[in-house]
């Protein structure tokens, strides 16, 4: 059969304005709800923490396939088995990140036994309206931000580095909200990274 194509948008694969109309329409939907403030789609390491299967650790991917033959030791620290509670909360490394955000309002780490329960059960400490938003996307930031940090290290070599992990967190937390009337005239240039103050 020869190679051909077919249009993804469109459950026979043909291509007509009136779907092409209905996926713009779904996209601009998704993008105004994030834009409004709705949180926004959840990212990479937020959705996958939320499914039966989790993230693809190595101890994920060692208890599906027996044959790998990595050590099963967690890339931000390399001295326990990575899985995912370990990489995202309990690593020495993930609680560096946690607790820099936590003493924001007030110190303290939260008690943070799983990646489900840190989605659930996130609470908004009194802040401003800036503020408030940033805290509300902080969670994804932060496990998306260490998820990217780990796939580096163990992908590209580089090294773990706590304030660029923070820098990189505090970028996305603000790109996620800057559609927001509260950020108006705002940008990473006049921000000056002091994100949760």
């Amino acid at each position: 059969m020869d190679d051909q194509l077919i249009w993804l948008g469109d459950k026979k694969g043909t291509f007509s304005v009136k779907t092409a109309y209905n996926n713009y329409s779904q996209v601009k939907t998704a993008y105004n709800n994030y834009s409004q403030g709705i949180d926004p789609i959840m990212s990479g390491p937020t959705y996958l923490a939320r499914r039966q299967e989790g993230l693809p650790t190595l101890s994920n991917l060692h208890r599906i396939n027996s044959a790998l033959d990595s050590p099963n030791l967690c890339y931000l620290c390399g001295l326990t088995e990575e899985t995912e509670d370990h990489l995202l909360l309990q690593c020495t490394s993930a609680i560096n990140v946690w607790n820099y955000f936590m003493n924001f309002v007030g110190g303290g780490s939260p008690i943070l036994h799983t990646a489900k329960e840190v989605i659930v059960g996130w609470k908004n400490p009194p802040l401003s309206a800036q503020g408030k938003q940033l805290w509300k996307r902080l969670p994804a930031a932060i496990l998306w931000g260490l998820w990217k940090d780990r796939n580096a290290i163990a992908f590209s070599g580089k090294t773990f580095k706590l304030q660029d992990v923070i820098r990189d967190i505090k970028i996305d937390a603000f790109n996620w909200s800057r559609g927001l009337d509260c950020f108006k005239g705002i940008n990473t240039t006049n921000l000056g990274f002091s994100l949760m103050s």
